[in-house]
């Protein structure tokens, strides 16, 4: 059995005992009754999370999966079973326990109606995120296709999705901020002939195909797929072509092992001997990278994924959680100015896997687009 079938397992079993405990006490749906069911369903989510903990070790995110599962699966069912209970033993004779009854069952299945929707629609909600992006050592357009955190075990019609999504913009150039997989290296073998076909279709359309390395993915099976197919890996290297009659710069890190932030020394170095007026554009897994440049850097353009968007995120405050130094209305996702430069990060295609909750609420996923214009 799976993580995410452990865990929803004990969410039902939670459910069922927290009931049991309510119906023990008080069968009829009252407010006292309601309280122990919320009491007995909140001590039982904890000491099952513990004894979970001790089978199997619990990270960050497994914590989270678990705290997600109670609220959207074991409350839910929880007041489901009191409901139907009641309604099964007052039928016709007490009105107003009815009514309380019936809204005891509407007040439960509210998180159950917002788990279904998290889990099963949201994430394959693919957009485009469309941004015009102003730079002045741009002498013409350029539009540029940002796919990031395709963050899958398998490639399916979502991730195909997405590569269609790139193309049908007519990108002059594409950028893959790292996590182009994830999961293991049998599982990386199995998808490793669709990713080559991905990265294929992108070649024939725009002929510009730059990535860097993630989180989830790694430098030889990225540089295995760059040699298949012809698109550019950089690990702290500088890549210099013709993009739509403009010359242009893209240099590419790899993530320094232990810390956040994600430009090499030799590749700032190497940064610094660009010409001011060169357009160029610097390609990070993590956003963090903005926070690295000083003055002495002459980048115009920072692009970025790593976020997700926070995956979860409430209008007017934003993602919860973003594993990110830089602010969080940049590390939502979007175009935004850090220091006098433009900073772009991708929400990402996919989601986080693992021990984490397969959701998104609040944030889409969605393929950059951004147009590169002149002031």
């Amino acid at each position: 059995m799976g993580f995410s079938s452990q865990l929803l397992l004990g969410a039902v079993l939670v459910a069922i005992a927290a009931f049991a405990i309510a119906q023990r006490s008080d069968p009829l749906p009252s407010l006292p009754a309601m309280g122990r069911a919320l009491f007995a369903l909140f001590w039982l989510s904890v000491v099952a999370l513990i004894v979970h903990a001790i089978i199997r070790p619990l990270d960050f995110f497994g914590v989270i999966h678990a705290i997600y599962l109670a609220i959207v699966v074991s409350l839910p069912l929880t007041s489901f079973f009191l409901a139907v209970t009641a309604w099964l033993r007052l039928r016709g004779t007490n009105r107003r326990l009815a009514n309380l009854n019936y809204g005891l069952l509407a007040l439960g299945m509210v998180p159950a109606a917002i788990g279904a929707y998290a889990t099963h629609v949201a994430p394959d909600r693919l957009s485009t995120d469309n941004q015009t992006i102003v730079l002045d050592d741009a002498d013409r357009p350029i539009r540029v296709a940002v796919i990031a955190d395709l963050q899958s075990p398998n490639i399916g019609q979502h991730e195909r999705d997405a590569v269609a999504l790139a193309i049908a913009s007519e990108p002059d150039l594409v950028l893959l901020p790292g996590d182009l997989w994830a999961g293991s290296e049998a599982q990386f073998s199995a998808m490793r002939p669709a990713l080559v076909d991905l990265l294929n279709s992108l070649l024939d359309a725009t002929h510009h195909v730059v990535m860097v390395v993630g989180d989830t993915d790694n430098l030889t099976g990225l540089q295995g797929l760059a040699d298949e197919t012809g698109a550019v890996l950089l690990a702290n290297e500088i890549w210099e072509h013709d993009v739509a009659g403009q010359q242009i710069i893209v240099a590419g890190t790899t993530l320094p092992e232990g810390r956040r932030s994600s430009v090499d020394e030799s590749l700032l170095e190497a940064l610094r001997d660009v010409p001011d007026d060169q357009l160029t554009i610097l390609l990070s897994h993590r956003p963090d990278a903005a926070l690295d440049l000083d003055e002495s850097v002459p980048v115009d353009l920072i692009v970025a994924g790593h976020t997700h968007g926070g995956q979860v995120a409430l209008p007017g405050f934003g993602p919860f959680v973003t594993f990110s130094d830089v602010p969080r209305r940049a590390a939502a996702g979007g175009a935004v100015v850090i220091d006098g430069r433009a900073l772009y990060v991708s929400s990402g295609v996919g989601i986080e896997r693992n021990q984490a909750p397969q959701i998104r609420l609040g944030v889409k996923p969605e393929v950059g687009i951004l147009d590169l214009v002149p002031k």
